[in-house]
């Protein structure tokens, strides 16, 4: 059963992450909040938790903004702030194959990392790069069948 704590933390991650993306477009022009509410959306209908759904709207507010980990984890707790830990690619410090192996050690994590995939690859979605695509492609192979090799 699903507390109305749980649900005000995914109301406070919305209003969190339309505020820090106020302002930015994904590539084919649409305001960028509508993607990590499209992650949330596949993140709910699999059966994620609350805590999840607000991990899965604020998945991109330290990589795409100005906000960092230490503000997720005093705004949404330690799970949360988990979550997001493990979804946010440290630049600068990792190699996205890093990032990755990183990554595909917290279920929760991969899950919503699968959804925020599914929705980069929508071939509705206007992406800048075939490139990208097929990062995506490769990336979502290891998070589903542990391993980067596809033969």
């Amino acid at each position: 059963m699903t507390t109305e704590t749980e649900i005000n933390i995914v109301e406070k991650a919305l209003l969190f992450a339309t505020n820090a993306h106020t302002g930015q477009e994904d590539h084919g022009g649409a305001p960028y909040i509508l993607h990590p509410i499209r992650v949330m959306l596949d993140v709910k209908k699999g059966g994620g938790t609350p805590l999840m759904q607000a991990a899965a709207l604020l998945h991109d507010v330290v990589e795409d903004t100005d906000v960092t980990l230490n503000v997720i984890y005093e705004e949404f707790g330690l799970a949360v702030g988990r979550m997001v830990y493990y979804l946010t690619q440290a630049k600068g410090e990792e190699t996205h194959r890093e990032y990755i192996e990183r990554l595909a050690n917290d279920e929760e994590s991969t899950s919503i990392k699968l959804c925020d995939l599914a929705d980069n690859m929508d071939p509705e979605r206007p992406t800048s790069a075939f490139g990208l695509q097929t990062r995506y492609a490769k990336t979502n192979w290891r998070l589903r069948f542990g391993t980067w090799e596809t033969k």
